[in-house]
């Protein structure tokens, strides 16, 4: 800002280092330079000895709005920056009655509390305008569901923001909301009221069963959704000859997207696996557990009949250094899966036998043994007691030999034609099947073992989803004649660093935050100021601010001095970012696939082949050479994020055996 717009003794707030900024009361300021005495944000009183010198070339100030003041929408700000919003944010947060919710015009900023808090009325949301309620996702549900009974086109609720924000939280809110909301109008009727109860309690009742077998504990949050999900509210009118007619929820769809089913395998240290294997040995009677054979197990050394000192016999569970987590009750969560999957019509009997095979397979291990082959894996079990692979194979409904046969070789088919002649001379052609097996080594094992356990989590999870879609009566024949309101919860940008553990999911995940943050672009940013252009309606601008917007009047003198004024609210563009990483011919993905296909394919050369396309763009910045054999760098618009080139190649490609394929088909289980 430059000192033609400051004035001494106005508040102003100066950046301190890349997080913070610090008020103060400009005292002076000429030229390019000034003086900023600090002041107590809450009291307005000048801090002693606390007079900074600011160079404003390198050092901008922003303007400070009233000290006192406190907006639930923040478009009634007089000045709008970076330092403002979060001013607001936490004056709101630390209010006597703890003000999380903040408005944006259409878009609703929440700031996690991680503790129940009180909700508005619904009632009241209904009866009265929306400009007139307080901030809040029943709000915003209200919103959509007006919109889609006047302007008649789907609406769709987007919840977006960081791991461990509430996003998970926010759409239990949002679905509470929409699953009663055709009750609350007057010309309701009481038998759908009670239909529409009934199907917003199946909705409601699939959250736990989502919860328990899609979210885990992880460093940031300790009920982290490890997939994303957009459902589906269907309604339909109670006359369609009607204009604005009632609408009534009669439907619900869930779609998943991007489990993180490598979490079953190998869950990053200090975080845990998914919920359901601890909620089984916390929540399950000792009768159940005796009969999983988790506690005890015949095959690890007798650790009494507690099912907490078992918990850690398991290498599924036991190798993050992590099995509680706080504000999760194990036990209590498993009550309610029970009491979820009853109501949804889930036998949990068959169930919970799939989440304790997959522990007891886990704890297969082989050793090496030196054959005709070369060193292979073998697997020798006590004769004196059960192992894990058979308890594993009986409780998935497998044959323990063909569990076995599948984790230690491959059976390779090879089809050969000879040429003969026959008795009246014509040439004939036999074919020939060679079996061959293949025998792998203790890696190759273990990675079967894993995979097959991948493989088989994997599909209980999208049993579930399907079972769970049943029970919701989505009518699919008429999706595109009923209007529906959409909800997206995906994760939230993730960087997993000082650990480095960023790999493949992140990207994924990453790309997915990129994809939402250019949709908030164009549709907050860019279409806001192309309606403003298209209406006349100009916004002065000082260094970046926003301003309230002024119509032009239709005296020239005044137009052309707002239209020096005037310019562009500018904004970053992620387009570079998502052209380096989902580009069609040349990006991030297309040299994976590519990589993929190839004879030998690596992730060392992946990597390569990343470092030398990519190494001038302004979206990949280089590592350091020492790390530079190991992982990338991406821009994004969160900052740059280092990935590390492990098991991309594999989780790219993400090709199920058909061996494996055919074991799993084989199970008893249905």
């Amino acid at each position: 800002m430059s000192d033609a717009t400051l004035r001494e003794g106005d508040l102003y707030w100066k950046q301190d280092g890349p997080l913070s900024w610090v008020l103060g009361k400009l005292t002076y300021v000429d030229g390019t330079t000034a003086s900023l005495s600090l002041i107590d944000e809450k009291t307005g009183i000048l801090l002693p000895n606390e007079e900074h010198g600011v160079d404003l070339i390198e050092t901008p100030l922003y303007p400070a709005n009233p000290l006192q003041s406190n907006y639930a929408d923040m478009t009634g700000m007089r000045y709008l920056h970076e330092a403002a919003l979060l001013k607001n944010l936490h004056d709101r947060w630390i209010a006597v009655d703890r003000l999380t919710y903040t408005a944006m015009s259409n878009v609703l900023i929440a700031v996690n509390p991680l503790k129940t808090l009180p909700k508005p009325q619904k009632a009241t949301i209904v009866q009265q305008p929306l400009d007139k309620s307080p901030p809040h996702p029943f709000q915003v549900s209200e919103g959509a569901y007006r919109q889609m009974r006047t302007v008649k086109k789907n609406q769709s609720i987007i919840i977006s923001g960081e791991s461990g924000s509430g996003k998970t939280e926010t759409s239990k809110i949002i679905l509470d909301y929409l699953t009663e909301r055709s009750s609350l109008d007057n010309e309701a009727e009481s038998n759908q009221d009670e239909l529409e109860h009934a199907l917003g309690e199946q909705l409601m009742e699939t959250i736990p069963i989502l919860e328990s077998f899609g979210n885990a504990k992880t460093h940031r949050n300790h009920n982290s959704s490890r997939f994303g999900k957009y459902m589906r509210l269907q309604f339909t009118p109670k006359d369609k000859t009607v204009n604005n007619s009632l609408l009534r929820l009669t439907g619900a769809s869930i779609d998943t997207y991007l489990l993180e089913k490598s979490r079953l395998v190998l869950p990053p240290e200090g975080e845990r696996n998914f919920h359901v294997f601890y909620e089984l040995f916390r929540g399950g009677d000792e009768d159940l557990l005796e009969s999983l054979k988790l506690v005890p197990n015949p095959y690890t050394e007798s650790k009494g009949k507690n099912a907490e000192d078992w918990i850690t016999s398991y290498r599924y569970l036991n190798e993050s250094g992590c099995v509680t987590a706080d504000f999760i009750d194990d036990k209590a969560n498993f009550a309610r899966l029970l009491a979820a999957c009853k109501k949804i019509g889930i036998d949990t009997n068959e169930l919970v036998r799939v989440v304790a095979g997959l522990l007891h397979l886990g704890n297969a291990t082989f050793e090496e043994e030196d054959t005709a082959q070369g060193m292979t894996a073998t697997f020798h079990p006590s004769p004196e007691m059960e192992d894990p692979v058979t308890i594993a194979a009986e409780l998935l409904g497998l044959k323990s030999n063909d569990l076995l046969h599948a984790m230690l070789s491959r059976t390779l088919l090879r089809q050969s034609s000879s040429m003969g002649g026959g008795g009246d001379r014509r040439a004939t052609f036999k074919k020939r099947e060679s079996i061959y097996i293949i025998k792998k080594d203790v890696r190759q094992a273990t990675y079967s073992r894993d995979s097959i356990a991948k493989l088989i989590y994997e599909q209980v999870f999208g049993w579930l989803m399907r079972r769970c879609a049943d029970a919701l009566r989505y009518n699919s024949v008429a999706k595109d004649e009923l209007p529906y309101i959409g909800v997206l919860d995906i994760f939230g940008f993730e960087d997993f660093e000082p650990q480095n553990r960023n790999s493949f999911e992140q990207l994924l995940i990453n790309y997915a935050n990129e994809t939402l943050q250019d949709m908030f672009n164009v549709c907050i940013l860019k279409a806001e100021q192309e309606l403003y252009q298209a209406e006349q309606v100009f916004a002065p601008q000082n260094i970046g601010l926003t301003f309230a917007f002024t119509s032009v009047p239709q005296d020239g003198t005044i137009k052309r001095k707002l239209d020096e004024l005037t310019q562009e609210v500018h904004y970053e563009s992620n387009q570079e970012c998502l052209s380096l990483i989902a580009g069609r011919y040349d990006s991030i993905f297309a040299t994976m696939d590519t990589v993929g296909t190839l004879a030998g394919a690596s992730d060392r050369k992946l990597n390569e082949k990343l470092h030398a396309a990519f190494k001038k763009h302004p979206c990949f910045p280089l590592p350091h050479p020492k790390d530079a054999q190991q992982e990338f760098w991406v821009k994004h618009y969160a900052g740059v994020v280092h990935y590390r080139i492990d098991s991309f190649i594999d989780k790219n490609n993400n090709v199920s055996s058909v061996q494996f394929q055919e074991l799993i088909h084989s199970s008893s289980l249905r």
